[in-house]
């Protein structure tokens, strides 16, 4: 039970900092065209660094 607890957690972890990311990319690089310069923003960086768990996450 504990351990299900704590997965539930760092689950709703992952998706709390996958949103923040998300949201502070879209707001810094609005009006941006540069594909190179979106993909390079360093939040965008870290949201392709938290791999695998965030698949889901993409709709």
């Amino acid at each position: 039970m504990i351990s299900s607890n704590m997965e539930e957690l760092q689950i709703s972890e992952i998706e709390a900092t996958f949103t923040a990311l998300v949201k502070q990319w879209r707001e810094e690089t609005f009006g941006i065209s540069s594909t190179n310069q979106m993909s390079m923003h360093p939040a965008y960086q870290q949201i392709i660094g938290m791999g695998k768990p965030v698949i889901p996450l993409f709709t």
